[in-house]
């Protein structure tokens, strides 16, 4: 089974990294409230310099990693099982 078009376009893979870094801030300071050891945040100019360089590795980490699937999807035939496996590997689940 072969993998619509449309998820692979430049503005839906554009989209998605705005998502995710989006939802993520209300997230973060969600779980910063909570929590008594986390070193990301927005409360102290230590804690926002860390916070802004994992926003800046993570978000070149996606960027990348969405790059790469537009141009593999280009060249091969992208089926729902490979598809799973690009996620998991993204996610770090695999």
């Amino acid at each position: 089974m072969e993998m619509h078009k449309y998820l692979f376009s430049k503005r839906f893979l554009t989209l998605s990294v705005l998502t995710i870094y989006l939802f993520s801030i209300p997230l973060l300071l969600i779980y910063g409230y909570y929590s008594d050891t986390i070193w990301l945040g927005f409360n102290s100019w230590r804690s926002f310099g860390f916070t802004l360089i994992f926003y800046a590795i993570a978000i070149s980490i996606i960027t990348l990693s969405k790059v790469a699937i537009y141009k593999y999807q280009s060249l091969h035939r992208l089926t729902l099982v490979k598809f799973i496996l690009w996620v998991a590997v993204q996610a770090g689940i695999l």
